[in-house]
């Protein structure tokens, strides 16, 4: 029962759905996008953000994040498929010496992008993502303590914007 009663106090209520959904009410603002990165981008994600904290969720970029940067710890760890790991442009050394010779904190060689298309290509996005993360989150052993800290990791950096 105390799981839902912490729901409850989480969802928005009936006075609140409105302001969730006025927006597209009128029509005036619907298919209201940017994009930025080669990623469409919903500015209404900016106006449904205080619900997304409220409910302890992660804005849709930072969904993106997690699931980027869970498959590159699965790649480094030899989890997934090898299909999946061909998707990265490992260069002849995919883990900097200086990174193993000052923690053992493995980080991922960005390639050079010469153009804004391979720039927002996946490759990029994984190795900069992963190069982001603090050195303790990817140091973690095991896939359970990771996905668990980076959630905390993107949560914290969501409540500090």
């Amino acid at each position: 029962m105390a799981l839902g009663s912490e729901f409850q106090r989480r969802c928005p209520t009936q006075e609140e759905m409105p302001a969730m959904c006025d927006h597209a009410a009128d029509g005036s603002e619907k298919g209201d996008t940017t994009i930025d990165d080669g990623i469409v981008q919903d500015r209404r994600d900016a106006t449904l953000q205080p619900y997304y904290i409220r409910l302890d969720w992660l804005l849709p970029s930072q969904r993106r994040c997690y699931f980027l940067n869970i498959e590159t710890f699965e790649v480094l760890n030899g989890l997934c498929p090898e299909y999946i790991s061909n998707f990265y442009c490992w260069t002849g050394d995919e883990v900097r010496r200086s990174a193993r010779i000052e923690g053992g904190t493995p980080t991922i060689e960005v390639p050079f992008a010469d153009s804004s298309t391979f720039k927002s290509g996946f490759s990029i996005r994984a190795a900069n993502s992963w190069n982001a993360l603090p050195a303790q989150l990817r140091s973690s052993g095991s896939l359970a303590p990771f996905k668990s800290l980076l959630g905390h990791c993107l949560r914290r950096h969501q409540n500090a914007q």
